[in-house]
């Protein structure tokens, strides 16, 4: 039986910043992005005409809102302290904390990116350790996916090598220059 102890993530202010300026922001930018259905390139162009016209309404402040609301997220989700595997208690957090670390061995991000990505590594791993109606519902996902057979593409090499963000063994340097602990961090 997993023994409970209090963390961090488990006080009500700490609880409280992440579902008002963490959570329910994200939840709500993902909604609104999600019920566009259509390509880059499109939802692009949509979001420049979409700015005209609420240029041309008086309106435009609306759609740098998105992008706001974006940033704040990011910040606010920066501001947490990490979770660790000395900070947080269940052994699934753990797991999740070293998919981050492994996950930053083997693929390159630029800075931007890399930051939005421990964002949303760190948001799923403190979901995880502190909501449980969250925990339970990630729970039966994996559970889900590992009873199905899970089909692994084979790759060629060509086109490994044409997507320049992968490193299969860590032991190998990137070809460039990145630091996997650090990309992303402030």
């Amino acid at each position: 039986m997993l023994m409970k102890r209090l963390t961090i993530y488990d006080t009500i202010p700490m609880q409280m910043f992440f579902i008002t300026k963490i959570k329910q922001p994200f939840e709500a930018l993902v909604l609104l992005l999600g019920s566009i259905k259509m390509n880059k390139t499109r939802k692009f162009l949509l979001c420049v005409l979409l700015l005209l016209v609420l240029t041309v309404l008086g309106k435009a402040r609306i759609l740098p809102t998105i992008i706001a609301e974006s940033r704040k997220i990011t910040r606010a989700i920066e501001g947490i302290p990490n979770p660790t595997k000395e900070n947080t208690y269940c052994p699934n957090t753990y797991i999740l904390i070293d998919a981050e670390d492994w996950y930053f061995k083997h693929f390159f991000h630029e800075p931007e990116r890399a930051r939005f990505m421990r964002a949303i590594f760190k948001f799923i791993i403190i979901l995880y350790h502190y909501d449980l109606p969250w925990r339970l519902k990630i729970d039966e996902v994996f559970k889900y996916i590992k009873n199905q057979n899970w089909v692994t593409p084979v790759y060629s090499d060509e086109i490994k090598d044409v997507w320049r963000w992968w490193r299969e063994d860590e032991t190998k340097p990137f070809p460039w220059e990145y630091e996997p602990e650090t990309v992303g961090k402030l």
